[in-house]
């Protein structure tokens, strides 16, 4: 199958009582290993293992401050969560990352971020957005509106041009044409054995079990439902869908109930930039004079 990255997250796949013989496997076999944690299983003979396997760990962190990150986790998980990434870092970790998800209650906290991993020992920080899936569809005042998109954009880019991070965020794009990550270069075991292609398409994407069938039979029965990717004719005419793949296929599934329908952050996203291209000599004029380029009246060309 030719696959160079496994990723095992959950739940939390710490509690497997095989992980450490699936994970000693996975690196015998040269593949790219990185657990997904929210850290609080990992003492320092855990620490010291996972470093001493060459297993990446990203560890999942909701909050700058305990009040924060503690509102999703439960009492004591901020102090313990940051007691876990300071172990990583005395045991040798050179490629941990923290798993910044942000949601309506952490994103002013984005600016905190810094400071705080600067005081763990930590660079790297992978940001995503929340997905509308699982417990998030419970907690729905967590999610970022479509109109926020632009601004949560903004603060993320700001976070980039912090030279003492590493930021990666992390894309909805696929591979080429229309798509997300899900369309064409993932695939995923769930728990009790069914095939996925992302987790945030929950019960309702879900192929066969690896109880019945090889892990290359499966891949091989997803590709043949590949044309369940159709896309949608405002997709195909934007002139912006080489750049996002049409976006996430579960948000499209969550806003309109439909697989191949658009992603409304990227629209919001498109929305802006059109409304930003439209009006860019009033913009460009207003750095030097705002009253003036916004009098009544005032336009670009």
């Amino acid at each position: 199958m030719e696959v160079k990255n496994l990723v095992l997250s959950g739940g939390e796949p710490l509690m497997r009582q095989e992980l450490p013989r699936v994970l000693r496997l996975a690196v015998s076999e040269n593949l790219n290993v990185t657990i997904l944690t929210n850290g609080l299983l990992i003492d320092d003979e855990c620490a010291k293992r996972l470093v001493n396997w060459g297993v990446r760990v990203k560890i999942s962190l909701d909050g700058a401050g305990a009040e924060t990150h503690d509102y999703l986790r439960g009492p004591g998980a901020f102090e313990r969560t940051c007691l876990a990434l300071r172990r990583l870092v005395a045991a040798g970790a050179t490629d941990l990352a923290v798993h910044f998800t942000v949601h309506r209650k952490n994103i002013a906290e984005l600016d905190a971020l810094p400071p705080l991993l600067a005081s763990l020992g930590v660079r790297n920080v992978v940001v995503g957005t929340i997905k509308p899936s699982g417990r998030a569809r419970l907690n729905e005042a967590l999610l970022i509106p479509p109109t926020m998109v632009p601004y949560v954009q903004q603060r993320v880019s700001a976070l980039k041009r912090r030279e003492e991070l590493c930021v990666q965020h992390l894309s909805d794009k696929g591979w080429d044409g229309f798509g997300c990550p899900a369309v064409c270069n993932k695939l995923g075991i769930t728990a009790n054995g069914r095939l996925t292609t992302c987790a945030f398409f929950g019960q309702e994407m879900l192929g066969e079990c690896i109880r019945d069938y090889s892990l290359v039979e499966l891949w091989r029965r997803h590709l043949s439902r590949s044309s369940m990717f159709s896309g949608n004719d405002t997709c195909r005419a934007c002139p912006q869908l080489s750049r996002c793949g049409g976006g996430c296929r579960a948000r499209a599934l969550y806003y309109h109930g439909d697989i191949n329908a658009t992603d409304p952050y990227c629209c919001a996203f498109q929305e802006k930039k059109t409304l930003v291209d439209d009006n860019r000599a009033l913009l460009q004029a207003a750095l030097s004079d705002p009253f003036k380029a916004f009098a009544a009246g005032g336009r670009s060309r």
